[in-house]
């Protein structure tokens, strides 16, 4: 059992378990990037990682607090970064302020209906 975490901070666990087979749905063909077709295939697991809302998550903690009692051997924890800095991946973005965004609208005029042109 390895315990990790999100970039954004939500709980992962990753375990590893004996090798299995597992009859899946695969693409008939693959060419480069694409795949069309449908076949089945014998596909090999030797490891899950499970996702969780958060560190207060009951599954989370129940999950855990069975795996520990077990005495589950526990590796070394692991971040999920995303990659780059948050510099490189919001380059080319621009971000406006309220009131830069309310200022960059166009201008809306409503038709009102007065008491005089309803009748």
């Amino acid at each position: 059992m390895v315990a990790g975490r999100r970039h954004d901070g939500r709980p992962l666990l990753h375990l590893e378990h004996p090798t299995h087979v597992r009859t899946e749905r695969v693409p008939a063909h693959n060419l480069l990037w694409f795949h069309w077709g449908n076949a089945e295939a014998e596909v090999l697991y030797d490891d899950v990682t499970l996702a969780f809302g958060g560190k207060r998550d009951e599954a989370f903690r129940a999950t855990l607090n069975r795996l520990e009692n077990m005495n589950i051997p526990r590796g070394q924890d692991f971040l999920v970064a995303l990659p780059g800095t948050r510099e490189e991946r919001t380059r080319g973005a621009t971000r406006l302020t309220a009131t830069e965004d309310a200022a960059s609208r166009p201008k809306r005029h409503s038709a009102r209906r007065t008491s005089s042109s309803l009748g």
